[in-house]
């Protein structure tokens, strides 16, 4: 499978390779496609990134079949979240607290007698 690369897209994905804070594996798979682009055939794609040739294979036909948006992430299956970001934010702060008696000494083992925020750094 031949890829043929706009100048657009070539110049993007050159971008993401030089970019610090890209993520490796999108750094990875532009690699893939600017190799794949240049002519090297899946084994060689592999044997020089130290992938397998599936990989190489798999990311290369995806650019083939939808070009740059290919090389997003396909959304995940499962079960949709129970709880909502508010219900975590409830019990992360509540798990942060430390029981505290009437004269402001810690008590282990004691149920916490209030809900207050906890520190964002915690």
């Amino acid at each position: 499978m031949t890829i043929e690369l706009a100048e657009s897209d070539r110049a993007e994905l050159e971008r993401q390779v030089r970019a610090g804070a890209t993520p490796q594996k999108v750094v990875l798979r532009a690699l893939i496609v600017l190799l794949a682009a240049d002519g090297a055939a899946n084994a060689q794609i592999a044997a020089e990134l130290g992938i397998c040739v599936d990989t190489a294979r798999k990311w290369r036909a995806r650019f083939a079949a939808k070009g740059l948006i290919g090389l997003v992430d396909a959304p995940r299956s499962g079960r949709p979240p129970v709880y909502t970001a508010a219900d975590r934010a409830r019990v992360t702060a509540w798990a942060c607290l430390l029981p505290v008696d009437h004269d402001g000494r810690s008590r282990a083992g004691a149920p916490p007698s209030r809900l207050d925020s906890c520190s964002p750094t915690v």
